[in-house]
C-alpha cells in the first residue's frame, strides 16, 4: 500500500524496490525541488534503500533544476551500488529530459510494472 512520504509524492516498497510517484502536476518552486531531494536523499542514506522508481505519471512540469536533483540522485545511487529507472513521463516532459539529454544517463521505461521488473533483474555488472 502506498505511503504518503510528502505532499509531493508516496512511496510503496516492491521487493527491494522503492517506487516513488510524485503526486502533484507541477514541481517548480526550489523549496518543494530543495524537499524532495532532501527526502529521497534520507531514503539513500537514513534507510539504506539503493533501487528507486520514479514514476512521473501525474507530472506535467518540471523545473529545469529537478532534473539536476534527478541526476545527483543517480550518481549517490551509483556511488553506493544503487539504480534508478524513471517511468511514465509524459511526451512532453521526455523532450524537454531529451533536450538536457538525460536519457542518455538515466534509464527510462514506459511503465511502472517494466520499471520495476528492470530493477529486480540483476544488473550487467552484478550478474
Amino acid at each position: 500500500m502506498p505511503i504518503p512520504l510528502s505532499r509531493w509524492f508516496e512511496i510503496e516498497q516492491v521487493g527491494d524496490v522503492t517506487v516513488v510517484r510524485f503526486t502533484q502536476p507541477a514541481i517548480l518552486e526550489d523549496e518543494v525541488i530543495a524537499a524532495i531531494r532532501e527526502q529521497l536523499f534520507l531514503l539513500v542514506d537514513e534507510e539504506g534503500r539503493r533501487l528507486f522508481v520514479l514514476n512521473f505519471a501525474n507530472v506535467r512540469s518540471l523545473a529545469s533544476r529537478m532534473l539536476g536533483q534527478l541526476v545527483a540522485l543517480h550518481k549517490r545511487l551509483h556511488a553506493v551500488d544503487g539504480r534508478m529507472v524513471l517511468c511514465r513521463i509524459s511526451p512532453f516532459l521526455y523532450e524537454f529530459f531529451e533536450t538536457a539529454q538525460l536519457p542518455r544517463l538515466l534509464y527510462t521505461r514506459g511503465d511502472e510494472q517494466e520499471a520495476v521488473q528492470a530493477l529486480a533483474a540483476p544488473s550487467p555488472g552484478n550478474a
